[in-house]
């Protein structure tokens, strides 16, 4: 073998991991040294003095297994490097060749497929943990039939018992662990979980996707923030719950390395979703090639103002065709227009024509993804394809609207939340009281909206009667959210006798200062600017704009 290089993968099982906890749940050495059993080793003192701790560690990691599938010569993966099309570099094409070896020949065990039932059980309200179990058995087999072309290599105690013995094997481990109640149940009769991360990590060791890399649809979300956060785990948990998507893959991208390492290690979310885990599935980088080489579908949910460098930093990067899904809610400051338009523009200077472009939006914030309310979101796009990127947001009980008017939609998205933030002004501080001037007035804001969504390209039948992307946007922003919060704030103040522009800026900069910035105070100053480039008329936008902001603009 002078002339060339074995390559030999090799995969290591346990049963236990005395570093579990260490590593996913940050708990100290002595979750280490539960695994040598605290009275056992304190009785073999008297008998055997000077062995008494080497003996404490034997069967420490349960039952172990080397795993040594086929080795595999560089020069024959240097062929079929040469005849694969995806493009990777040779060493990433070995490495890969590796870890598909490891997945196929890697054992899942009693604690692992006993952590997926216990997950299964607590997610499907279902008592029956053996049923659970069984069921979790089969989705491993039906994967492992599916991509690798045989069953899955179970240990031996999985093989040699039944599922009632394997899950009572699988229980005793993680209760000594410490991951779940020894005796404590929780409202649904199951055992009680005593540490969530560590019942995820044993769940995660006996998902062979995580080892697989045969994904061919590659999902990247942009943005590090409530939003992307929220999307990344409504689509990150479809893709673990469809057997279709077994050969998908989600990143989330940060383009700040610092927030992007964390995120990875941790797998905490931002802020108030700080007791937020990101779903197991889900890589972390802020690494460009990493991110969207390969990527098929991308949904930008970055600020505006980071908005134009991402999306340039995509199209520098990306290699083949893909889907732009643009979740980002705002007019792009500097271009003034909507995401949409912006897209185009890019795309014509990088002189790209494999991308298409679709909007996501609707009366949905991230608190309903993350905690899965009933909710309704819209995608907006090109026809015939809607409902297949529809699917990847399909996680009941959430649900999207189709559109085939991405400008549409994404004005009345945007507009909607400025004219909340009006309403519940003039409602608040007593300058329209009466309910017939309310309803004029919202009827006289829908058919602006329809005008700059004219100009801009839109079409009418989005704001028409009964428009989902509108008329359901608007009352839902107007009865909740921040926008309803701002506008009774201020209303209040000025309903006191406060001067409207001085209340608003000092308001605004209080939002700002806790990390509340309202998005849509902006997007009335690039509004203004936009219907004023287009000769559309809005006088409810420019009474607005004059209220809050005042001759700032012409100063």
């Amino acid at each position: 073998m002078d002339r060339d290089v074995v390559i030999q993968p090799i995969s290591l099982s346990y049963s236990v991991v005395p570093e579990d906890r260490m590593m996913c749940s940050k708990k100290s050495a002595r979750s280490w040294i539960r695994g040598m059993g605290f009275w056992k080793t304190l009785a073999g003192i008297p008998f055997h003095p000077r062995t008494f701790f080497w003996r404490s560690l034997e069967n420490i990691y349960g039952r172990a297994y080397v795993t040594v599938p086929a080795p595999m010569l560089l020069s024959d993966l240097k062929k079929s490097h040469e005849e694969d099309l995806t493009g990777i570099a040779l060493d990433e094409f070995v490495a890969l060749s590796a870890i598909r070896e490891i997945a196929r020949s890697k054992k899942v065990m009693t604690s692992q497929i006993t952590a997926r039932g216990v997950i299964a059980a607590q997610k499907n309200a279902n008592q029956d943990l053996v049923e659970c179990v069984r069921n979790e058995i089969k989705a491993v087999k039906d994967y492992n039939l599916a991509t690798f072309n045989q069953a899955p290599d179970f240990e031996d105690f999985i093989h040699n018992n039944p599922v009632e013995t394997v899950l009572a094997d699988g229980l005793a481990t993680l209760k000594k662990r410490g991951v779940l109640s020894r005796f404590r149940k929780d409202p649904m009769g199951l055992p009680r979980v005593k540490d969530f991360s560590a019942l995820a990590y044993y769940a995660t060791h006996g998902d062979r996707r995580l080892y697989s890399p045969t994904a061919d649809q590659n999902v990247v979300v942009v943005g590090p923030g409530y939003w992307g956060f929220a999307l990344s785990c409504l689509v990150g948990n479809r893709l673990l719950e469809e057997k279709k998507y077994n050969n998908a893959s989600i990143t989330v991208f940060d383009a700040r390395p610092d927030m992007a390492r964390q995120m990875g290690l941790h797998r905490h979310g931002p802020g108030r979703f700080s007791e937020v885990l990101l779903p197991k599935n889900v890589f972390v980088t802020c690494d460009y090639p990493s991110a969207f080489r390969k990527a098929s579908e991308v949904i930008v949910a970055s600020k505006p103002e980071d908005f134009e460098a991402h999306v340039s930093g995509i199209l520098e990067t990306s290699e083949q065709p893909m889907d732009i899904m643009l979740a980002t809610r705002g007019f792009i400051p500097e271009m003034n227009c909507l995401p949409h338009t912006a897209v185009e523009r890019l795309l014509d200077r990088y002189q790209r024509r494999d991308v298409r472009i679709f909007a996501l939006a609707g009366p949905i914030g991230p608190h309903d993804l993350v905690k899965s309310r009933s909710v309704n979101g819209i995608l907006a796009g090109p026809g015939g394809v809607l409902d297949e990127l529809a699917d990847l947001f399909l996680l009941s009980p959430v649900k999207a609207f189709l559109s085939t008017d991405p400008v549409g939609v994404q004005t009345a998205d945007i507009l909607a939340r400025v004219y909340a933030v009006w309403f519940n002004f003039i409602t608040a501080s007593h300058r329209m009281i009466h309910p017939a001037d309310i309803g004029y007035m919202a009827a006289m804001a829908g058919q602006e909206a329809c005008n700059l969504a004219l100009a801009l390209g839109g079409d009418p039948e989005t704001f028409a009667a009964g428009s989902i992307p509108w008329n359901s946007t608007l009352v839902s922003v107007c009865m909740k959210g921040p926008w309803y919060k701002f506008g009774q704030e201020l209303g209040a103040a000025v309903k006191k006798g406060k001067v409207p522009s001085a209340m608003f800026k000092k308001l605004n900069r209080q939002w700002e200062e806790r990390g509340d910035k309202l998005q849509s105070l902006t997007d009335l100053k690039e509004i203004k600017k936009c219907a004023a480039l287009l000769g559309v008329e809005m006088p409810i936008i420019m009474e607005a704009h004059d209220t809050f902001w005042g001759m700032e603009m012409e100063s």
